[in-house]
């Protein structure tokens, strides 16, 4: 939720120009430094996306251009 809602955040602030780059890391750092276990890159990401895209963002809407 944190990823998500600081990407909706910088990309409302810059008018929709912020692009967020992700990625899954590599087995040593996520096992080894993290402690998580490390699936396979497409199904991770695609699990990781999924939950980005439902997480809720609760800032306040702009009106009228403010």
């Amino acid at each position: 939720m944190a990823m998500a809602n600081g990407q909706r955040g910088l990309n409302e602030q810059s008018g929709g120009r912020f692009l967020l780059g992700v990625g899954v890391s590599h087995a040593p750092m996520v096992t080894g430094l993290r402690g998580h276990n490390y699936g396979k890159p497409v199904t991770t990401m695609r699990a990781y996306l999924e939950a980005m895209h439902a997480a809720p963002y609760l800032a306040p809407t702009r009106r009228n251009g403010h």
